[in-house]
């Protein structure tokens, strides 16, 4: 078996240990000792892969009262809410995929 193929199941054991150990991701690389990031690396690629890939959610626009947009609407936070009532203000210009992986990061705690 190759090494890159060892590593792969190696972490796939990993994040099916912490998916079944009930602690915070936190908690359970600090018992391990393991990097945080790598863990969170893997439980994405898993995510991803059990999901097939980018999962789409259902957004509902909610028109403005004016078509034309001031300076200080412009600069205004775009809201998320997740079916859980949570409410999540990010401000213009933020990276999609980061604002992407931050509400999978929510609807999944």
């Amino acid at each position: 078996m190759s090494e890159k193929r060892q590593q792969r199941e190696k972490w796939i054991e990993v994040v099916e240990e912490y998916e079944g150990s009930g602690l915070t991701q936190a908690q359970f690389v600090a018992q391990r000792g393991v990097a945080l990031s790598t863990l969170q690396s893997w439980l994405r690629r898993r995510r991803a892969q059990r999901t097939g890939g980018v999962r789409l959610l259902p957004v509902e626009v909610v028109p403005t009262a004016s078509p034309v947009r001031t300076d200080r609407e412009a600069s205004a936070p775009l809201e998320v809410e997740l079916p859980s009532g949570v409410r999540l203000a990010v401000a213009p210009g933020t990276d999609v995929k980061y604002v992407a992986q931050l509400v999978e990061a929510l609807r999944s705690c």
